[in-house]
């Protein structure tokens, strides 16, 4: 099997564990991901060894769409997330990871208003523009207090660990724009003042993303790590 196509498995079964997860608490939950619209695009870019200019355009371009996008009513608002799934057997460094993901898609996640809300140096700019991971992210991002006026597309990523830390849960989720680590059974899930996390789905018994999970994800997924 190659690559290519485990990758793909992996990535299709995460998905599958996050479409259930926000349909259960009342989103609808759209497929984005290139893998999915453009599976034979994905495929292909993954084993060529070079791409014509306009296949690298069109392959970098849909490449930076997030895997899903969740959207419902909540108490007459409209609420709607992008989500970038993950999948992991396990996780040795959540901040590297977090570093990552955030680096990987910080041209999605925040317009250039973010070099003078944090204020980014020269040097820091330079890097941010030519990909090179120079400096620490994470640490920018947190300690701005004004970074929610530029975000572009606010993005949850959203983590299936096989194997997580003794203790932890199998679920992690991370609201990019302010980002921190939430592994699932959290308090701070039930808390979120819009309510993002609530069940308002009337024909569910589970009022929130960790009563879904306890009583319904993480059976399944015992079944299938186990």
């Amino acid at each position: 099997m190659s690559k290519w196509y485990k990758n793909k498995i992996l990535g299709d079964f995460a998905e599958s564990i996050c479409e259930s997860h926000f349909n259960a608490l009342g989103y609808h939950v759209e497929y984005t991901g290139v893998e999915k619209f453009a599976q034979m695009l994905s495929k292909f870019s993954n084993e060529s060894t070079s791409k014509s200019i306009t296949a690298e355009i069109i392959m970098n371009t849909l490449h930076k769409t997030p895997d899903l996008l969740i959207s419902r009513i909540y108490e007459n608002e409209l609420q709607s997330y992008m989500i970038e799934v993950k999948y992991r057997n396990k996780v040795d460094d959540m901040v590297q990871l977090e570093n990552q993901l955030l680096w990987n898609y910080r041209h999605i996640i925040w317009n250039t208003n973010i070099f003078k809300h944090t204020n980014f140096t020269q040097d820091e700019v330079k890097s941010w523009n030519s990909n090179e991971d120079s400096f620490d992210l994470i640490q920018k991002v947190k300690s701005c207090n004004t970074k929610h006026k530029c975000i572009n597309l606010p993005i949850i990523f959203y983590l299936v660990v096989k194997h997580p830390e003794i203790g932890k849960n199998h679920i992690y989720c991370n609201l990019a724009t302010f980002p921190r680590w939430w592994n699932v059974g959290d308090k701070a899930f039930d808390t979120v003042k819009n309510g993002t996390y609530n069940s308002n789905n009337n024909l569910n018994q589970y009022k929130n993303f960790n009563e879904v999970y306890f009583h319904e994800i993480e059976p399944a997924l015992k079944q299938i790590f186990n």
